[in-house]
């Protein structure tokens, strides 16, 4: 039927990279991204740099955000601090595997 999935989005796997994941610590409001999802700081990375990448776990899943150490410490980003994600929906990446034939074999 036109407009619908051929499978059930919960089975579905998202790649999403981490410098397309925003960090806020108050719920986003006005925003064109639809995509917030609420959760708690699980890790901070401890990478060289001027990035670090944020673990966030959330009801479903893990999101990885990689911001700047500057932002990190402006928001106090640190385990078991509660977040939100904010991720555009244009920045999430086709399945690499076709979701009709999910667990097959691939040959």
């Amino acid at each position: 039927m036109p407009g619908q999935m051929p499978f059930s989005p919960a089975k579905l796997r998202a790649h999403i990279r981490a410098t397309d994941v925003m960090l806020a610590t108050s719920k986003p409001a006005g925003l064109s991204a639809l995509n917030v999802f609420a959760g708690t700081v699980e890790a901070v990375s401890d990478m060289p740099g001027a990035s670090v990448d944020v673990v966030v776990r959330t009801l479903d899943a893990a999101v990885t955000a990689r911001i700047t150490r500057y932002s990190a410490g402006r928001l106090g980003i640190v385990p078991g601090k509660r977040v939100y994600a904010i991720v555009k929906a244009m920045s999430v990446q086709k399945p690499s595997v076709n979701p009709l034939h999910v667990g097959e074999s691939d040959h």
